[in-house]
């Protein structure tokens, strides 16, 4: 899928004074993205979620001398800072009660010692889903898409990783 993206930006970019800088921009986002898909540790893909969140940050405001771009990503990073804030604590109590950040050996430690239902899985359970739906959610603030100034292929490419979830 994002060599469709690519592809579809080569285009789009094609009389851009600075499509260099953009299409470095692409590339780590897909990088981070493609770190987000191979993580077998929570560590891991925290790291690439944030970095996931940095090239967004980039891209949308790639068009900087444009105010309402710098505004749209500045209002991008501070809501997913909130969604960052919940997982980062999520981490920090799968790791202070299971002792491992690996996802197989935290899973099987949370089956074995967390009952369904239980006050710290549910806890952990929300902390985690609000980290991960920051992007997406209304509660948190109007969604990433509509901060986007115009259209980009940053934004297509966001919008076909939800469409494969």
């Amino acid at each position: 899928m994002p060599s469709a993206i690519f592809v579809f930006s080569a285009g789009y970019m094609d009389e851009d004074p600075n499509k260099t800088r953009f299409f470095a921009y692409l590339s780590f986002f897909s990088f981070a993205m493609l770190g987000l898909v191979v993580s077998n540790s929570l560590l891991l893909l925290f790291i690439c979620w944030e970095l996931v969140g940095l090239a967004s940050y980039l891209l949308i405001g790639f068009w900087y001398t444009d105010p309402a771009n710098g505004a749209a990503a500045r209002k991008a990073f501070i809501v997913t800072r909130i969604g960052d804030t919940a997982m980062a604590v999520a981490l920090l109590l799968i790791y202070t009660h299971a002792g491992t950040l690996d996802i197989r050996q935290a899973m099987t430690w949370a089956t074995d010692n967390w009952p369904v239902g239980s006050g710290m899985a549910i806890a952990v359970a929300l902390l985690l889903l609000g980290g991960a739906d920051s992007l997406q959610s209304e509660a948190l603030g109007p969604r990433v898409v509509r901060l986007r100034a115009e259209a980009t292929p940053e934004a297509i490419l966001a919008a076909l990783a939800d469409l494969a979830e």
